[in-house]
């Protein structure tokens, strides 16, 4: 059996430098020199339709007789420029291949690794999933030179009886050092294509090894970014199913901080459910916890879009809410037994280039229950993350300061942060968002909602007689002991009056001048925002809770010193200002009501999903075509987001700004979701600081 047939060696001098970004080898079609036609003994069909994972084309293989997939390289490349080779395979009808990677190198064979040993499995049947060869790491280590790339049959089969169809899709060499990352070596060239995701499946990592998917993507500063989700299927992760679970981001061009679940405080990771319940009984009576942790409770993830720039990993589970007739509502005695309801919940976190922060939405649906039986509140998302990257398993350092808007801003202007802070909750809001700073080191994370509170109500808990105040001001508003509920003589609003949970429970009611380096984070709303036909929101005005609630925000990390919640929450109330017209196709003004919603709801400016942050068109009967004009309010918006829906299932022609062409993956990063065959859709970020008006033609 010969692994290769020979191929001349093309440019052998052109060796590209000792660090690279990633190459892309194939997506829709075969890329950057990379020569298909030195495929061997087989003809794969390069423009396959019928299944493919990103875009709209990809590759069928039918192997037999040790024939192969191949590409001949734009010249000899080096393991000191590329690290791993990455692809998507699917098994099709049938799966489980005998297939082999191979490198070459003028005609012989220096590396091979079978799928199976790449995958630590068979190839899946009628899914798609990652295969990532490490040239570091066996079964593929290698250390040296190649020019050819072979995905070749290993069964031997005559070509009247080949193996099962497979496919593979977006092929790529991931580079030693990203484009983001690369601290140029001759001090003038710089690198300026953007990589796509990197989205690797079923990966081991984070503490307690749980199973997991990892995205790493660059920024809106061009650097990368990573963040690891925590499968919620199996046992595996028991106590940690469907989280945040690390998250790495660069502080500079050259340092990275890594951030791992703080499992020291119970409360570990990030994004799951937590919602309390008003006065359900007496402790004890309806003999569950009334707020458990939604990372205990197992459920199914879906790779929602696994798209060249762009993804979605969306989450879904049951989480208990429980009811008993009370003998004197709200308290008293339960007078009957207690009735379990599972709350189906649906989350998405979305990834996509360009982007700082994920975002995080979630769907709650109570329609199972009866309208009034619930009076809940909702702490989503919910958890404690290092945020400070002390990874040490410990808490880290300090908390500095506390910030928070609901109506008005809150921040703290004492620290490190104790119940006697000194305060200022003064300044109007409209963003609803929360965060924490540590002292020593420069760290931050927040939460930031995509819309205003006008039109989605978020926190809560009786604060608002604070509002306009401040600490200092003679009031004596912010003192808990001048409260009916009186815990301690304190300067900082009562623990539970808090909008946002977040450290509140970490510091001491009877030792008010203590610290605390616990980093809790958590969201907020009023009892009754889930399950409550109507209640008081946190403006006093009525709201309703039932059947369903949903909403979005921003998961921020960052420095303190760049403010980058306030970054974000500038990011959203610049978006609130904005305006978008289109004269090809039309702007949307209404969509989904939330993430897994049949119901729709107004897009309030027109055209903006809130759900994803993003701006929504539907191209109609032209196709694939749209012209759309973005007056960005304030100072502006970072990589704004387009969705064009019913789009042709095919990438861009070409994509104009102001009438000047656009490159891809330099000017625009764009991913074709072919998931809803009744709404295709391109989604496309525009790598630009878009500040005032512009026009953007897709074509």
């Amino acid at each position: 059996m010969s692994l290769l047939r020979s191929i001349p060696l093309v440019c052998a001098c052109c060796a590209l430098p000792a660090t690279a970004a990633d190459l892309v080898i194939y997506d829709d079609t075969s890329e950057n020199g990379f020569d298909p036609n030195c495929s061997f003994d087989a003809a794969p069909d390069f423009a396959e339709t019928a299944v493919v994972h990103g875009g709209s084309r990809g590759i069928r293989f039918d192997a037999a007789q040790y024939g192969a997939v191949s590409w001949c390289t734009p010249g000899s490349l080096s393991t000191t420029s590329y690290r791993a080779l990455t692809f998507w395979v699917n098994g099709g009808a049938a799966g489980g291949q005998d297939l082999t990677l191979v490198l070459g190198l003028a005609g012989n064979p220096v590396a091979s690794a079978s799928l199976v040993a790449l995958l630590g499995q068979p190839i899946p049947t009628g899914t798609w999933v990652p295969v990532t060869a490490s040239f570091d790491t066996m079964p593929m280590q290698y250390s040296g030179n190649f020019d050819q790339i072979s995905i070749q049959d290993n069964s031997g089969n005559l070509p009247g009886n080949p193996q099962p169809a497979v496919y593979f899709d977006d092929v790529t060499l991931t580079g030693r050092t990203n484009a983001s990352d690369v601290i140029f070596q001759n001090g003038f060239e710089a690198i300026n294509a953007t990589a796509p995701i990197r989205s690797e499946s079923n990966v081991t990592a984070c503490t307690g090894n749980l199973l997991g998917e990892r995205y790493t993507w660059q920024d809106a500063s061009g650097w990368t970014r990573s963040a690891t989700f925590s499968h919620n299927d199996t046992n595996q992760n028991g106590g940690h199913q469907g989280e945040l679970c690390d998250y790495t981001y660069h502080t500079d061009a050259a340092n990275t901080r890594e951030i791992k679940s703080l499992d020291a405080s119970g409360a570990g990771g990030f994004g799951y459910i937590v919602s309390h319940l008003y006065n359900p009984a007496p402790a004890g009576q309806i003999g569950q916890d009334d707020s458990p942790l939604g990372h205990a409770f197992k459920g199914t993830f879906t790779r929602l879009l696994n798209g060249r720039h762009h993804a979605i990993l969306r989450y879904q589970l049951a989480y208990p809410r429980y009811y008993c007739t009370l003998s004197n509502p709200p308290d008293g005695n339960c007078t009957g037994p207690t009735t379990t309801y599972p709350m189906p919940v649906t989350i998405d976190w979305l990834i996509a280039t360009g982007r700082d922060h994920p975002l995080w939405s979630v769907s709650f649906d109570l329609s199972g229950a009866p309208a009034d039986a619930i009076d809940a509140d909702s702490r989503a998302p919910y958890g404690d993350m290092a945020f400070d990257g002390d990874g040490a398993g410990g808490f880290g350092d300090t908390v500095m300061g506390v910030a928070w808007g609901d109506h008005y801003r809150f921040i703290t202007t004492t620290g490190p942060v104790s119940f006697n802070s000194a305060w200022d909750w003064s300044q109007p809001n409209s963003i609803p968002h929360v965060y924490l700073w540590t002292q020593n080191l420069d760290a931050e994370m927040g939460i930031v909602q995509t819309e205003t509170i006008d039109l989605q109500d978020a926190g809560g808990y009786y604060g608002q007689a604070a509002w306009t105040h401040t600490s200092g001001d003679g009031s004596g508003v912010g003192q808990c002991a001048t409260t009916p509920f009186g815990d301690g003589n304190y300067v900082m609003p009562c623990d539970f009056n808090w909008p946002y949970q977040s450290i509140n429970y970490a510091l001491d009611v009877n030792q008010p001048n203590a610290t605390t380096n616990d980093k809790r984070l958590a969201w907020g709303a009023e009892f009754g925002f889930l399950g409550q036909t109507n209640y008081s929101g946190n403006d006093d005005n009525t709201r309703h809770g039932w059947p369903r609630q949903s909403y979005s925000t921003y998961v921020v990390f960052g420095r303190h010193s760049v403010a980058a919640t306030g970054a974000q929450v500038a990011q959203v109330e610049n978006a609130m200002s904005s305006t978008l017209a289109a004269s090809v196709g039309s702007v949307l003004t209404s969509g989904p009501a939330g993430v897994n919603r049949s119901d729709s709801r107004p897009y309030q400016p027109a055209g903006y999903n809130r759900v994803y942050g993003t701006w929504d068109v539907d191209v109609g009967a032209s196709g694939n075509a749209a012209t759309v004009t973005l007056t960005a309010g304030g100072s502006g918006l970072t990589d704004p987001i387009f969705v064009l829906h019913h789009h042709a299932a095919a990438p861009p022609a070409s994509v104009t700004l102001d009438g000047a062409s656009l490159v891809a993956d330099v000017d625009y990063f764009a991913t074709l979701d072919t998931s809803d065959a009744a709404d295709t859709r391109l989604w496309l970020t525009i790598n630009r600081n878009w500040t005032g008006s512009h026009t953007l033609a897709v074509q």
